[in-house]
């Protein structure tokens, strides 16, 4: 049958399902297995040899990351010394803001004494039972700068911080008999002769199938080959995602050039050409 023109029409594109892809695909695998073998040692050692350079380098890293973590703390306390009369001198409110100007401080938080005050689980425990507890006021975010947690509740926040509410370390939650935080818990604080005082609410507590193939046995390798170096060395043993991610992404798209290119030459050979290439 022709056209109009009087060519003759194009035959329809037919397609793979991908289960048919994926066997015809196998089986230059199936067939020629040593040629397939080598081809996937070959794609390996290079995926392996990219997975073992990244990780080695961050392995390092995160090594001289540790040590210089392990030489000192980053988190420093600054307290009020002396008058020269000798009597405790007091920090400017502006001291915070202060601090936080300072080209390495990345978070300010403080905290204060309340003073004469104790606490007790009621106001009907005898003032002088105080088991030598503290009270202070602290800025919401004072947790997450500190490094801290809390084993339950939450932290004053902006809805509490002015309300009268108390978060308990863990010591003074074991001192005042209290094992986990309920609704509705208090705790009573007042004037250190036990005159006066109110109840605070306790709101928490501290505490391509070759290709991926090669690829994939390449990340191992190299996975492999980098645990054994850096803990022979004494070193972290760390394997960025960037590394694997990359080698498997390398090797498929390496392995789908390498199939691609090829057959698209041969697709534009006719028949008689392609008998001669035999």
């Amino acid at each position: 049958m022709t056209a109009a023109s009087g060519r003759p029409t194009a035959p329809a594109a037919a397609r793979l399902r991908p289960g048919d892809l994926a066997a015809l695909a196998s089986i230059g695998l199936r067939t020629r297995r040593l040629r397939a073998g080598l081809s996937a040692l070959g794609i390996a050692i290079g995926v392996a040899a990219i997975v073992a350079v990244l990780s080695l380098a961050r392995s390092s890293q995160a090594t001289v990351q540790a040590e210089i973590q392990a030489l000192g703390t980053n988190l420093l306390t600054v307290t009020s010394g002396q008058a020269f009369s000798g009597a405790p001198a007091e920090l400017p409110q502006a001291a915070p803001g202060m601090i936080a100007r300072l080209r390495w401080v990345t978070g300010v938080q403080d905290t204060g004494s309340a003073g004469d005050v104790i606490v007790r689980k009621s106001p009907y425990i005898p003032p002088l039972e105080t088991n030598a507890l503290s009270v202070y006021a602290a800025t919401v975010n004072l947790p997450a700068v500190a490094g801290s947690s809390l084993a339950q509740g939450r932290f004053l926040n902006a809805a509490t911080a002015r309300e009268p509410v108390a978060v308990l370390g863990s010591g003074t939650a074991r001192l005042l008999g209290t094992d986990r935080i309920r609704p509705g818990m208090r705790i009573w604080i007042s004037g250190t002769a036990g005159t006066g005082g109110m109840w605070f609410y306790v709101t928490g507590a501290e505490a391509i199938l070759l290709s991926l193939a090669g690829g994939a046995a390449g990340v191992t390798l190299g996975a492999v080959a980098t645990a054994a170096y850096a803990r022979g060395h004494g070193e972290l043993v760390v394997i960025p995602p960037q590394a694997w991610a990359g080698g498997l992404a390398a090797a498929v798209t390496i392995g789908a050039l390498t199939g691609v290119l090829p057959a698209l030459r041969a697709a534009r050979l006719s028949p008689t050409q392609a008998l001669w290439t035999v």
